[in-house]
C-alpha cells in the first residue's frame, strides 16, 4: 500500500515491510484491526516511509488457527505456505528500506508447521543487512516478534540483533 499524497508529504521516498503470520480478515482491497494499527504505527515511527508492504509467512487466509491447520492436514504445508510465498518474500525484503518482524507465537497454529515457517522466513532473512530488521518492543515477552495487532503506539522499535542468529 501507498500513503496518500494527501496525507504526507513528497519528502518520503522509502519502503518498509512487515512480515506477520497469515492474512485473516483483510485483503487488498480492505483493511482489519491489526493493519490499521501496522500501518498508523509504521506512518508515525519511520518518517521516511511512502510505501508499505504486509508480508505472511503463510499465504493461506484464516482468522481461526484451526481453519489452518485442517487445511494442513487436508492439503499439505504449501498449500497453507503459498507455492510462491518465499519468492515474493525475497523478492520485497530485498528492496525495502526496513524489514519489520512481527509474526507472533503461534497462537493454535500446528507448532511444527509454524516453527519450520519461522525458521525458512528467518533463513530469507539472512541476506539483509542487519541494521534494515527490527521487531517493535513493549511489555509483553514473546518467544517471536511480537504481532503487529499486539503493538502498542509507545511501544520502541529495535534492531533485531541476537534474534536471527538464534534461527
Amino acid at each position: 500500500m501507498r500513503y496518500s499524497d494527501t496525507l504526507i508529504d513528497a519528502e518520503r521516498r522509502e519502503h518498509a515491510a512487515v512480515i506477520m503470520k497469515n492474512p485473516s480478515a483483510a485483503d487488498e482491497q480492505q483493511a482489519d484491526a491489526t493493519i490499521r494499527k501496522v500501518e498508523t504505527y509504521i506512518y508515525h515511527r519511520f518518517p521516511g516511509v511512502r510505501w508499505l508492504h504486509i508480508l505472511n509467512i503463510f499465504a493461506y487466509r484464516a482468522t481461526d488457527p484451526a481453519d489452518l491447520n485442517a487445511a494442513f492436514a487436508d492439503n499439505g504445508a504449501m498449500y497453507v505456505i503459498g507455492g510462491e510465498n518465499d519468492h515474493v518474500i525475497g523478492k520485497i525484503i530485498e528492496d525495502c528500506d526496513y524489514i519489520v518482524l512481527a509474526w507472533g507465537n503461534s497462537s493454535g497454529i500446528d507448532r511444527t508447521l509454524y516453527e519450520e515457517r519461522v525458521y525458512r522466513t528467518s533463513q530469507l532473512l539472512q541476506a539483509i543487512p542487519r541494521s534494515r530488521i527490527f521487531t517493535i518492543c513493549g511489555r509483553t515477552r514473546t518467544k517471536h516478534p511480537l504481532h503487529g495487532l499486539m503493538w502498542g503506539y509507545d511501544y520502541t522499535i529495535n534492531p533485531v540483533g541476537k534474534y536471527l542468529d538464534d534461527k
